[in-house]
């Protein structure tokens, strides 16, 4: 049966709110809250245009990070219409191969923050194996898995969504750029860390 004008989404109601866990104490940890825009949702045929970062430790941000990536082949223009990321804007830039070294130096051994984790980790790592790179192993934090179980009551758990919830700014204009999403995204995960601290 076909159901017109109907829009359904398959949730997995299994939470993977952490992967590749690790024994370090959560206040005592730094943590990578990381984005990326891609060419399009295929970890197998698309790729990385965008890698922005910010650095928490203490609660604070300490250090970001912002790279265009120059894809082998040209972006969509529906994602330049979403991300407002043009050929133009990367074509100076380094690819992923010149780029990678680079990043994989800045987050070292920290944590690894997402919303969505599922799809920006396997995406990294889907560009590291064709590369013939080893797979990232940091300790993985979803902080889209997170909200769903801090926050049972909620209806949508996009980043936007969650950011309104605790306040913090986040502007749909500016948003679906890696690095103005990941600076969203360290306050909503600090929220998200003093929520989970209170309910112990």
């Amino acid at each position: 049966q076909v159901g017109f004008g109907c829009e359904m989404n398959m949730v997995d109601d299994r939470l993977c709110i952490v992967r590749n866990g690790s024994d370090t104490p959560i206040d005592q940890a730094e943590y990578v809250v990381f984005d990326l825009e891609t060419t399009g949702l295929s970890c197998h045929y698309d790729s990385i245009i965008e890698f922005g970062a910010v650095k928490v430790h203490n609660h604070l941000v300490v250090d970001r990070m912002q790279k265009f990536i120059k894809p082998p082949h040209p972006i969509p223009a529906y994602i330049t219409k979403k991300t407002n990321i043009t050929d133009a804007m990367v074509a100076d830039a380094r690819s992923f191969d010149e780029s990678i070294d680079e990043i994989l130096a800045w987050i070292g051994n920290d944590v690894l923050v997402a919303h969505n984790a599922t799809f920006d980790y396997h995406f990294l790592n889907e560009e590291l194996r064709r590369l013939h790179r080893p797979a990232l192993e940091n300790c993985v934090i979803d902080t889209l898995d997170m909200a769903r179980a801090l926050l049972p009551e909620r209806r949508a758990y996009r980043l936007g969504n969650i950011a309104r919830f605790y306040r913090v700014a986040y502007d749909e204009e500016a948003a679906h750029r890696a690095d103005y999403d990941a600076e969203a995204l360290a306050g909503v995960f600090l929220s998200l860390l003093r929520d989970a601290q209170a309910k112990g």
